[in-house]
């Protein structure tokens, strides 16, 4: 196959895991909305998402939020390989974009979190920080997707949540 094609395949598995986790996300705020009157608590509710699709010997990674995904690579030694990025307050240009998007709210990051309640910068749900209360929102869906050509030295793909990370060593180090 050629480079074009494998581009061209490339975007459309990218594209593809984007519209779905929009998808998703719309029927969630939806129904938050539906029940929000019975339910209020409902829009509270959220998540990060880490995605990894294998296709042929392509691998895609979709993340929103502070989840990790480390592929470990055999070479001489054992190598992880971070696939994600972190979207959290601590990472200077998370902060520097919400602070952007919202110059009249001095309060837009209190306590190293978004309105001093939400460590991530971007998730799935949390409906209160987003969709028609606020534009632009304090909390965005876009997510970051990664593609890593798999080799023979590749060996394993650990998909792990920030819980996890924070009391594994070896996730630290990596």
């Amino acid at each position: 196959m050629g480079l074009g094609k494998s581009t061209k395949r490339c975007r459309e598995c990218t594209r593809s895991l984007q519209n779905a986790l929009n998808r998703a996300e719309a029927d969630v705020l939806h129904m938050m909305e539906r029940e929000m009157d019975e339910r209020p608590n409902l829009v509270y509710i959220g998540s990060c998402v880490l995605v990894a699709l294998f296709h042929g010997d392509n691998l895609y990674v979709l993340n929103v939020g502070d989840s990790r995904a480390v592929l470990a690579t055999y070479g001489e030694v054992l190598r992880a390989v971070e696939l994600r990025d972190s979207h959290t307050v601590d990472y200077e240009a998370e902060r520097i974009q919400i602070l952007n998007e919202h110059p009249e709210d001095s309060l837009v990051i209190i306590g190293r979190k978004v309105k001093g309640k939400l460590k991530v910068t971007r998730a799935f749900g949390v409906g209160y920080l987003k969709r028609k209360l606020i534009s632009p929102p304090y909390v965005s869906l876009q997510p970051s997707l990664r593609w890593h050509k798999l080799s023979n030295s590749d060996r394993f793909l650990v998909l792990a949540s920030d819980g996890f990370c924070s009391t594994s060593s070896a996730m630290r180090k990596s």
